[in-house]
């Protein structure tokens, strides 16, 4: 009935409906929250992409590096013989 009006894939549509629940019986928080703290989060946010970024490098050149020594290893013991 919502794809109707709403232009959502199938396999998505439980997900929207339980966002759209959950937007609809949110209690007010009586919270502040001031600019500063928004900015850590953002800052918390960049650091944390940093830091997913350089492992993924890290770990992509120990792979292709301990890959190349394996690959030189068995190329130098063929020509040995």
């Amino acid at each position: 009935m919502l794809s109707k009006w709403i232009k959502v894939p199938k396999s998505c549509l439980p997900v929207f409906i339980f966002l759209v629940s959950l937007l609809l019986i949110a209690d007010p928080a009586y919270a502040y929250i001031d600019p500063g703290s928004g900015s850590i989060l953002l800052q918390i946010l960049v650091a944390i992409g940093a830091s997913v970024l350089f492992l993924f490098g890290w770990l992509n050149t120990k792979i292709r590096s301990l890959l190349t020594f394996r690959r030189n290893r068995k190329v130098s013991t063929n020509n040995e013989d």
